[in-house]
């Protein structure tokens, strides 16, 4: 069963960008929650999900023919870098009906250099979500703000309800929407498995080149064992 959805800071700049702009681009790592959060405001949804749809999209596009753009808007395009003509072809879609909130694309990755032709200066506004925060999981009680302390509260203070024990498992479990909740055997599992999928197959799907997992498992060590330091 679907887990209930627990709103995101970034709904309110989502919804100024749909406000002022004809299309907007949510990027962000994978599972982070882009895909749920832009169904909250998208009227439709297209969702690429296989060979054949890429194969059928990238003809569309490749011979000018955009008529898959013509649904209720905002349209969401999930994973819209499978076939990477598709920005410019929402970029043509803005331009043509001059109207803003059309269209929204969610991907956790960028088509390769050159397959993108135009910026989507204007047309296209990007944002990137990350991981939910303890106050988007609503495990902090939100005493202190940082917009706050930057514009009005600069001696603000406040206490945590969470134990220490509590603090350490959020702290390992990260801020993945489909894992809170979860006890502590799950959400280690689910990391483990998150990261796997990352070497084993994410960082050469990006750009089509073949990485050894080995080497890039150790990679991924050694930045861990060097977070928060001065090392290169």
């Amino acid at each position: 069963m679907a887990k209930e959805y627990m709103r995101r800071v970034l709904e309110a700049y989502i919804e100024e960008c749909l406000d002022s702009i004809g299309a907007l681009l949510i990027e962000g790592a994978k599972w982070s929650g882009k895909t749920r959060t832009a169904k909250q405001f998208a009227k439709s949804t297209l969702s690429i999900t296989n060979d054949n749809q890429i194969k059928t999209l990238t003809h569309s596009v490749e011979n000018g023919s955009f008529g898959f753009l013509d649904k209720e808007p905002p349209l969401l395009i999930d994973e819209w870098q499978e076939v990477p003509g598709i920005w410019d072809a929402v970029r043509f879609k803005v331009d043509d009906r001059g109207e803003r909130g059309q269209f929204i694309l969610t991907g956790s990755s960028v088509p390769c250099k050159g397959a993108v032709r135009h910026s989507g200066a204007g047309r296209i506004a990007k944002v990137t979500m990350r991981p939910m925060s303890l106050f988007e999981s609503k495990e902090s009680n939100g005493q202190v703000s940082l917009r706050r302390l930057f514009e009005e509260e600069p001696n603000a203070d406040g206490s945590s309800d969470l134990t220490l024990e509590e603090i350490s498992q959020a702290l390992a479990r990260g801020g993945w929407p489909e894992s809170i909740g979860d006890r502590k055997e799950g959400f280690a599992r689910a990391a483990s498995n998150y990261l796997k999928a990352i070497i084993d197959s994410d960082v050469s799907n990006v750009d089509g080149v073949r990485r050894d997992a080995a080497t890039v498992r150790r990679i991924v060590g050694s930045v861990a064992r060097n977070i928060s330091t001065f090392a290169s």
